[in-house]
């Protein structure tokens, strides 16, 4: 029987050999096999990360349909304010925009949201971190 010490040895002097015959085999007879399998058991892939995923959403408290949810509100929000940007009028890449921003303690709640432009809505951010930054320094 061979000791661990000669394996050690072994690879030690064959190591450039040995990982590239391990590179070859990944890149080649691995990824094959990787790719048949992703594709022969895709349901059952997608099924795993569905599960997954709705675990960690519950971890962290994030509401399972993130993106219908903003749809609807997006929605509620157009027939109340109107299908235009709040502060330039323009009706071009509308986005949802916390009025009093969640980072400072605004709710995601339908009150606190309004419908800007993304140019309104980047401006708005570089306003926000501003106000951050003199606040910070002032207090500091």
């Amino acid at each position: 029987m061979q000791t661990k010490e000669y394996f050690d040895e072994y690879y030690q002097k064959n190591k450039e050999k040995i990982l590239k015959k391990q590179k070859e085999y990944y890149n080649n007879v691995g990824k094959t096999k990787r790719v048949k399998y992703n594709e022969d058991n895709r349901e059952r892939i997608n099924e795993y990360y569905r599960i997954y995923h709705k675990k960690r959403r519950k971890e962290l408290g994030i509401s399972e349909r993130v993106n219908e949810g903003k749809v609807s509100w997006m929605k509620k929000i157009i027939k109340r304010d109107g299908a235009f940007c709040k502060k330039c009028k323009t009706t071009k890449d509308l986005t949802l925009q916390h009025i009093k921003p969640r980072c400072i303690g605004g709710e995601y709640s339908y009150d606190n949201l309004e419908i800007l432009c993304q140019t309104c809505n980047i401006k708005d951010y570089h306003q926000l971190v501003k106000k951050a930054l003199t606040y910070y320094f002032k207090n500091k």
